[in-house]
């Protein structure tokens, strides 16, 4: 009885050997996908040959007299069954021989097809991967076993052509795309090591289109207020840039106003800085808090055992009841001195609640829809300076130095607030758990091309489209 399928037709393993091979041998040209030359080295028996014809350059041999003249087997990828056909031309009583010409295949010398080298470039590129894990995929997915060397010798020749190749690509696609410069940058830093010596990252961010001005590496030591203003305007040269986002880094201020340049300081930033210094304050009366919750617990709890322990009894303890008269003497104490705990605990609650307070009248005025509501929230907050706690007096009177500059998203709306996309940005391009672990200068600054390229392609264009 036949098996009912589905499909109209049902293909067996057997069936599926027999459409490529053919008396053991199954010719392929070399445009024939790489990908499936693999699945027939896998289906391949012990005798098959799997003949590897540059069908351009065959016809030209047949044409100068050359015929077909057996096979040689060639180690490509580690498979087993792959051959080159062989030629040969004995016209003029000289033996002339030639072999499939490999060169658009597989790089000379090498027994490594550029496809598998290719193949290592993009998986490498889609995230930090070691070598080793590498190796054992290509064994999973394709049956090719590679050691990790010669997987880093692969990826280590293909990379530059890579990265060469993806970047003029996108250039092509942000013109096309008219992705253009909006005028509004981010600016940030970020510290990594080689070999545990300090580098520093500087990244240039377009706050509309997310597109990468400029993304470079330095020595530590040379990381200076100099080198940033110098950084700062060779990048930003020949554009019209109409405000610069950055962290509350103090030499950003004099630095962007030599330069002509707008500044909004990142509020979140500013937030931060706040609540750095109340977290102390707040751990410690969170602490107390807890504490007194605990005592309050127990001294609830030794209430309600007196209690309990007299239950159903009415009217007034006899003077001759010494034993009661010890409880109702130890239960009033006790109510004494929960009512004194509580009330330590509301005062500590209190202290909580007056800084909240504040801290999100601060927050408004970073929220504020026009300059004026921002302005006069702030004054409202300066006027009662001495009346504020220690450390939110010493926040306004540092945020009255640099208003202005913590404002400028009010005035043009256009203006970004925060400099949270750079921080994100430095997040997916270089996650914290990988900052320390590169040996060279060149392989931390192809991790950064490489998802430099991978955020252009899923944030900027993608977007775009």
């Amino acid at each position: 009885m036949k098996q009912k399928t589905n499909s109209p037709v049902l293909f067996n393993a057997e069936d599926i050997y027999k459409i490529f091979f053919s008396n053991n041998e199954c010719l392929i040209d070399l445009d024939f996908p790489m990908s499936l030359l693999y699945f027939l080295d896998s289906i391949a028996r012990d005798d098959d040959k799997i003949i590897l014809v540059n069908v351009n350059q065959e016809n030209k041999l047949f044409d100068e007299g050359f015929v077909c003249n057996g096979t040689k087997q060639i180690c490509l990828d580690n498979l087993k069954h792959i051959y080159v056909q062989k030629y040969i031309n004995m016209s003029d009583n000289e033996v002339i021989s030639a072999i499939t010409n490999l060169d658009c295949f597989v790089d000379e010398n090498c027994k490594y097809s550029n496809f598998l080298a290719d193949l290592i470039v993009q998986l490498e590129s889609i995230e930090q991967i070691s070598y080793e894990k590498i190796s054992e995929i290509l064994l999973l997915f394709l049956g090719v076993k590679i050691p990790r060397q010669r997987v880093h010798d692969l990826f280590d020749k293909k990379i530059d052509e890579y990265l060469s190749i993806s970047i003029l690509e996108l250039q092509e696609k942000i013109r096309d795309g008219e992705i253009n410069f909006s005028g509004f940058v981010h600016y940030d830093e970020e510290f990594l090591w080689i070999k545990h010596q300090p580098y520093v990252r500087l990244t240039l961010l377009d706050a509309k289109n997310k597109l990468i001005i400029e993304d470079s590496v330095i020595p530590r030591e040379f990381f200076t207020k100099e080198f940033i203003k110098e950084f700062l305007e060779n990048s930003l040269k020949n554009l019209e840039v109409k405000a610069i986002i950055t962290d509350g880094y103090r030499a950003y201020a004099s630095i962007i106003d030599d330069l002509g340049f707008n500044h909004q300081r990142c509020t979140f930033h500013a937030m931060k800085n706040l609540m750095d210094k109340l977290i102390k304050k707040h751990n410690r009366l969170n602490r107390k808090i807890k504490r007194l919750n605990n005592e309050i617990n127990k001294i609830e709890r030794e209430i309600q055992e007196i209690s309990e322990k007299y239950k159903g009894l009415k009217g007034r303890t006899r003077k001759n009841d010494t034993s009661r008269q010890k409880d109702n003497k130890k239960k009033k104490d006790l109510k004494k001195k929960l009512s004194s705990k509580k009330a330590e605990r509301k005062e500590l609650e209190n202290k909580l609640k007056y800084d909240d307070k504040f801290v999100k009248k601060i927050s408004l005025i970073f929220k504020s829809k026009t300059e004026m509501t921002a302005r006069r929230r702030f004054m409202r907050l300066y006027e009662k300076l001495e009346e504020l706690p220690k450390e939110i007096k010493g926040f306004i009177k540092n945020l009255s130095k640099y208003l202005d500059k913590a404002i400028q998203h009010t005035i043009n709306r256009q203006i970004p607030s925060t400099n949270n996309l750079i921080e994100g940005f430095y997040k997916t391009t270089l996650p914290g758990k990988i900052k320390k672990i590169y040996k060279t200068y060149r392989g931390l600054l192809i991790r950064i091309r490489l998802n430099d390229i991978r955020w252009i392609k899923r944030c900027v264009i993608k977007n775009k489209n």
